[in-house]
């Protein structure tokens, strides 16, 4: 598996907005090399076509490697990266103390995550928008919780809209979602309410 990992010059995780070095790991029987860098700099005042432009040069040189970490950065990323195929991880800290993590996730986890990432649907003629009913998850998926359902959604999928239809919402909402670079709007209904989370 590869990961690309977008550093600043004291090699930890930095955001798109700063000027960094993208380097794409690769395992090398028990460690990660490091052995291609792209240099990234952030334009001035640089158009969303200009942005989605420049990008298009990263993806196409991150050739088979199809995740990037990086630090904190605007949610617009996330969905210009799945547009092109490519998971976007929010994470902060230097690349030795994450990248199994996400190893694991993708490699480990694999039968867990199936599981879980089916019961969020993408919503016909939306690009970047999904749905879940958690009341309909709880009811048959009894060993699940809001948070195993949600949140390596968060992590992994780079998404416009989630619309999550629910009874309440989740409580730890209030501190996973800033975590995670997204924020919410609640729209309360007779039967319940729809919660809709989206980058910041």
């Amino acid at each position: 598996m590869k990961i690309a990992v977008l550093v600043n010059e004291t090699g930890v995780t930095a955001g798109f907005s700063e000027k960094a070095e993208l380097y794409i790991y690769e395992r090398t029987g028990d460690t990660w090399v490091a052995d291609q860098k792209f240099d990234w700099t952030p334009g001035n005042h640089e158009s969303m076509a200009g942005l989605r432009f420049r990008l298009s040069q990263m993806v196409h040189w991150l050739g088979d490697c199809k995740v990037i970490a990086a630090g904190p950065t605007h949610g617009f990323y996330r969905v210009i990266f799945e547009g092109f195929g490519v998971a976007l991880w929010m994470i902060e800290g230097r690349p030795q103390d994450f990248i199994p993590q996400i190893e694991h996730f993708y490699c480990y986890r694999q039968e867990d995550r199936d599981g879980t990432s089916e019961l969020i649907q993408p919503i016909a003629g939306k690009a970047g928008y999904y749905s879940v009913d958690l009341r309909d998850v709880m009811a048959h998926n009894k060993p699940l919780n809001s948070r195993e359902v949600l949140i390596p959604f968060f992590k992994e999928a780079a998404f416009a809209r989630l619309e999550i239809t629910c009874s309440h919402i989740p409580k730890w909402f209030e501190k996973e979602l800033p975590l995670h670079k997204l924020q919410m709007d609640v729209e309360t209904r007779n039967n319940g309410m729809k919660v809709h989370v989206y980058p910041v």
